[in-house]
């Protein structure tokens, strides 16, 4: 019986290791996380979530999601007066025009992105233009918050 018993171990050992089992040995599962990159000799590539959870944020420059952070352009002094601000993407373009992107202010509500208005979007930046409340009729300088997805 031991005899059998080690031959269905050893079968068992061989198919895994055939299929690529083997290098999955290295990744350790804590808390519902994996903490390696590297699961043996193969980098995921992707995965399937039921909830993500990022503990210490998201790199600015990645290759498939990027955020900026900065000033934007003055508006002239008068209601409904905008000026376009190019956003450059930190770490250099996306591969191409395929991502999707939500910009937004952290401002006093005296102007906003326009969405309405046409905007330019390439690779390695987008134009977004920021509008004067109906209501303002002061210059207005905010500050620009994006985020960026490649599809």
């Amino acid at each position: 019986m031991k005899k059998i018993f080690r031959v269905i171990c050893f079968c068992i050992m061989a198919v895994m290791a055939a299929y690529g089992f083997a290098k999955f040995t290295r990744a350790a599962i804590t808390n519902s996380t994996i903490d390696s990159t590297t699961i043996g000799a193969t980098t995921p590539s992707s995965a399937v979530v039921t909830q993500l959870g990022v503990n210490t944020g998201i790199s600015q420059s990645g290759t498939g999601a990027k955020h900026f952070r900065g000033t934007s352009c003055t508006t002239a002094a008068s209601a409904g007066a905008t000026c376009p601000t190019t956003v450059t993407w930190p770490g250099g373009a996306f591969a191409n025009t395929n991502y999707t992107y939500v910009c937004f202010t952290n401002g006093d509500g005296n102007a906003a992105l326009n969405s309405g208005t046409a905007s330019s979007k390439a690779a390695g930046s987008v134009v977004v233009v920021l509008q004067n409340t109906p209501g303002n009729t002061a210059a207005v300088s905010e500050e620009i918050n994006c985020l960026a997805f490649h599809d």
